[in-house]
């Protein structure tokens, strides 16, 4: 009997003795004096710019530069690129500073000088965009967007016996040259191009004939020739490819 009402007591006392002894322990935390009173501040938040196009281009600058963190360094990076960041435009280059590629925000530009020319540069986004613009890159991208009906045939044709050869890329970057007026487009910037082409559908490839049907008599003479040029370059002619030649011929009036 007596070991019937003692566990069940001893039980009781335990539980009691806990519950006081977790308050006891809250009030002494609650009057200790924090470890430390400095406010940790939070970083600013990066102001809003607006998010200009970005574009391929190539100079050296001199870059008097402030990071997140307030730190000012100088340095020399061969600019790659005009890239968009979270916030603003982005400069994109080999830092010679720290012998890798480095990415910096324009407005953390101070102070930017062309290596190559002296020039203090007040505003390095339209700076760069007026070189990109004065470059064959910009023609090739130009190209992409204003000729491309003409690209995609003529890769088409290139690609019908399932091979681009070497003689058939030389005929493309004439061609180029010629379309864009620029005798610097290289054999470089002509895979850069390819790269944003998809070989069409014979569907596909139809259609963009029959629009190119329907442009200047000069670019589809210039289109055409390109694509006689590329089929007789071959020792033996792919059927595929003469069936493209024999379509280009029926529907473009300039043959």
């Amino acid at each position: 009997m007596l070991l019937d009402w003692l566990f069940p007591t001893i039980l009781v006392i335990a539980a009691v003795w806990f519950v006081i002894h977790q308050k006891t322990k809250a009030k002494a935390k609650a009057k200790r004096k924090p470890e430390s009173t400095q406010v940790r501040r939070t970083p600013e938040p990066e102001l809003e710019y607006d998010l200009l196009p970005s574009f391929p281009v190539k100079a050296t600058l001199h870059l008097w530069y402030t990071d997140r963190n307030g730190q000012k360094t100088e340095r020399v990076v061969d600019v790659q690129e005009i890239g968009a960041g979270v916030s603003d435009n982005t400069l994109v280059g080999y830092c010679q500073l720290r012998q890798e590629p480095r990415t910096f925000y324009l407005h953390r530009i101070n102070q930017c000088v062309d290596t190559e020319t002296g020039e203090l540069i007040n505003d390095v986004y339209q700076y760069l965009r007026q070189k990109y613009e004065q470059s064959p890159e910009y023609k090739i991208d130009e190209l992409l967007n204003t000729e491309r009906d003409a690209l995609c045939i003529l890769f088409y044709v290139s690609k019908a016996d399932g091979a681009l050869r070497k003689a058939e890329r030389k005929i493309i970057r004439e061609t180029c040259r010629i379309l864009a007026n620029d005798s610097r487009i290289n054999d470089e910037m002509i895979d850069r191009l390819i790269k944003g082409i998809h070989l069409l559908t014979e569907p596909a490839f139809q259609l963009a004939v029959g629009r190119l049907a329907k442009r200047t008599l000069d670019i589809q003479r210039t289109v055409l020739d390109a694509a006689e040029k590329m089929v007789a370059s071959d020792k033996k002619i792919h059927p595929a490819e003469q069936a493209a030649l024999d379509y280009m011929r029926k529907r473009l009036p300039a043959n």
